[in-house]
């Protein structure tokens, strides 16, 4: 829904940056057809290093992708609690709008991102003040989780106990 959703230029900078900072970095996007066009936009700017699977694999393609990624970073959506069901740490990018820790992802070792606002809890499924709460979820932020989470570098098993995907995944 709209007002769940983090600006796609923001995530086009914050997968410039993991890929700028070690060529082994990689970003792939899962989610439904509705975002197969903001993936294909994505990795085309991204540039080779990246693949969009939005639209293109079942659900249990997307788990399957992303048990193999070092982390998930993305918006608070179905893509996020399957890379917590799968044991891949996320950085979740949350919008006010609901109650606070009612829809983190399964597990441990993930770094939820949440900024208050006067009209946080209003369950606007479009938000009327141009999503102000995820506005003010800066870059520097989700990089900032992104970091903390690939310095674990959880191999796949302690990942899979509760413990890189990045892009706009399925909404």
């Amino acid at each position: 829904m709209p007002a769940k959703r983090w600006a796609p230029e923001r995530f086009l900078e914050v997968g410039r940056q993991i890929l700028a900072e070690d060529a082994d970095n990689a970003l792939i996007v899962v989610g439904g057809p509705e975002d197969r066009a903001l993936g294909d936009d994505l990795c085309k700017r991204w540039g080779p290093r990246s693949l969009n699977l939005a639209g293109s694999v079942s659900v249990f393609g997307s788990a399957a992708a992303l048990s193999r990624c070092a982390a998930y970073v993305g918006n608070d959506s179905g893509a996020m609690h399957l890379a917590g069901f799968v044991g891949v740490p996320c950085v979740a990018i949350f919008s006010a709008r609901d109650v606070p820790g009612k829809w983190v992802p399964y597990g441990n070792n993930h770094r939820i991102l949440r900024r208050h606002t006067d009209c946080a809890g209003c369950m606007l499924e479009v938000c009327d003040r141009s999503n102000l709460c995820l506005t003010k979820i800066q870059t520097e932020a989700v990089l900032g989780g992104w970091h903390e989470l690939s310095r674990m570098n959880l191999p796949p098993a302690a990942r899979s106990q509760g413990g890189g995907l990045t892009g706009p995944p399925g909404h």
